[in-house]
């Protein structure tokens, strides 16, 4: 934080000048848009589903090459057995 000196040594909070603003106090023309959707409930619900769906697709591309080796494991397994 910094502090400058006013006439006769007293010390001021430069950022007490500053306003300050948070996420509910924008007005509505800062905050429409995709923004604006995004924080209303059917924005909060869609980006659930994106994160879970994502994260399946995340999953099955990185484990697809060692699912393909265990089916071709297991496949091989039983038809061995058969004969």
């Amino acid at each position: 934080m910094k502090k400058r000196k006013v006439r006769k040594n007293q010390a001021v909070n430069e950022e007490d000048n500053k306003p300050h603003t948070q996420a509910n106090d924008l007005s509505y023309d800062e905050n429409q848009g995709f923004g604006n959707w995004l924080w209303s409930s059917e924005g909060v619900t869609c980006m659930r589903l994106f994160v879970i769906t994502n994260s399946i697709v995340m999953f099955m591309t990185m484990t697809w090459p060692h699912v393909t080796d265990v089916m071709e494991i297991i496949s091989s397994y039983f038809t061995e057995q058969q004969n």
